[in-house]
């Protein structure tokens, strides 16, 4: 059955009776959808306690607004989460920033000031603070988290590795809508209208990704696809960029594993997306498939 934790002193005497059980954890901001169940539900599958955060964390916006603003249905999501089987769902709200003078801070060096990080200044230290903060209290064998947001897990896996914890991340690959639309808490915050273009990101990515096969495509046509998501209704493309799995740096003449990644700006809404490319490297200014 299914138990809510609300309090720091209920969720230590629990850790006492966990002590000899593998944890799996799942931290979410709540506002759940497929790609959320999908995730946990291959959490469920490995043995062990199975452990979903709900907790939009101040400390990752940049904007104040921008948090008030963030969706939330914690009836439905806590509905979902007990029929899917969920052991423990943990609101950590009250007890997790307890104060105003919450001071210390985790940041991961280079990574997260690059693609998201460049206009989003604090927001991978805020996400770092309080993962490192879970994974202080829970020591899960395993955190789960979806590869839509591939910066944030190479953030993650960058501090596990750093700071010696012994968790390890299973990542989920992208869930997406019936358009090609990756699922997200904040889709449901573009209008009727504007939604039927948004699916032009995931598009772009794709025909990208075939030019890119043919070996047909230079840094210098990934412009011309940024003007043609302006003109679909896009206010702002943030960045679209080919980028090394590993560590989001340039690709060169060594052969690596890349993906393409997108941040674009519709309704105020801030989308993210990325495919992967396989093994490439950049010759002259174009991409040639390795693979």
């Amino acid at each position: 059955m299914t138990e809510v934790i609300l309090t720091l002193n209920s969720l230590k005497k629990k850790l006492k009776d966990f002590q000899n059980c593998r944890i799996n954890f799942i931290p979410t901001m709540g506002n759940l959808h497929f790609g959320h169940e999908s995730l946990v539900r291959k959490a469920i599958k490995k043995s062990g306690i199975s452990i979903v955060s709900i907790f939009i964390n101040p400390l990752q916006f940049t904007e104040s607004q921008d948090f008030k603003r963030y969706p939330k249905s914690l009836e439905a999501d806590l509905e979902l989460l007990t029929s899917l089987g969920v052991d423990y769902i943990l609101l950590p709200e009250k007890f997790f920033l307890k104060s105003d003078l919450f001071n210390t801070n985790v940041s991961v060096g280079n990574i997260s000031n690059l693609l998201c990080g460049k206009d989003r200044t604090g927001h991978f230290d805020g996400v770092a603070t309080i993962i490192v903060k879970f994974l202080n209290i829970l020591r899960p064998e395993f955190i789960f988290l979806g590869e839509k947001d591939f910066q944030q897990v190479l953030v993650v896996k960058k501090l596990i590795k750093d700071l010696s914890y012994s968790t390890r991340v299973i990542t989920h690959k992208i869930v997406r809508e019936k358009d090609g639309l990756a699922y997200s808490s904040r889709n449901s915050k573009i209008s009727p209208s504007n939604r039927e273009k948004a699916n032009k990101i995931y598009q772009s990515l794709k025909l990208i990704q075939t030019e890119i096969k043919k070996n047909q495509f230079t840094n210098s046509e990934i412009n011309i696809y940024k003007k043609k998501l302006i003109k679909a209704g896009f206010k702002k493309v943030n960045y679209l960029v080919i980028r090394k799995e590993k560590d989001l740096s340039i690709l060169g003449v060594e052969p690596a594993q890349c993906r393409i990644f997108i941040s674009a700006m519709m309704d105020g809404v801030r989308l993210i997306d990325n495919v992967k490319l396989g093994k490439l490297v950049c010759k002259r200014n174009v991409f040639l498939s390795m693979d």
